[in-house]
């Protein structure tokens, strides 16, 4: 490999030659509904295959419904969805842990 070039590269402005995947990177997107109502979709950033994503988005989430204002009516309008694409959920701890802040008065969201 010729470093110089490589680090030339990475260095520049355009994201493709990230070194990683594209929805590692994460995104953001509002979408309009035909019936007018809006929805910002918003996929975290995952450098890596393990599930720490899970907690910051879990934390991403709660922050947003106490800024909110901290309702019931916020926890319905604010709300995570986390995706398990791999076998290894009994192995990693973290997503256990995960789960049992659910149960912790304060760190629920509402569900996931």
């Amino acid at each position: 490999y010729d470093f110089d070039e490589l680090m030339d590269v990475m260095e520049s402005a355009d994201w493709a030659f990230a070194g990683d995947v594209k929805y590692h990177l994460g995104t953001s997107q509002e979408r309009t509904f035909p019936n007018g109502k809006t929805a910002t979709l918003t996929l975290e950033a995952n450098p890596s295959h393990l599930e720490t994503v899970n907690t910051v988005t879990l934390g991403r989430t709660r922050a947003k419904q106490f800024y909110s204002g901290n309702t019931d009516d916020t926890k319905k309008a604010v709300m995570p969805v986390l995706f398990h694409g791999d076998a290894s959920f009994s192995g990693q701890g973290v997503c256990y842990e995960t789960m049992q802040l659910a149960h912790v008065q304060e760190f629920g969201t509402g569900g996931t």
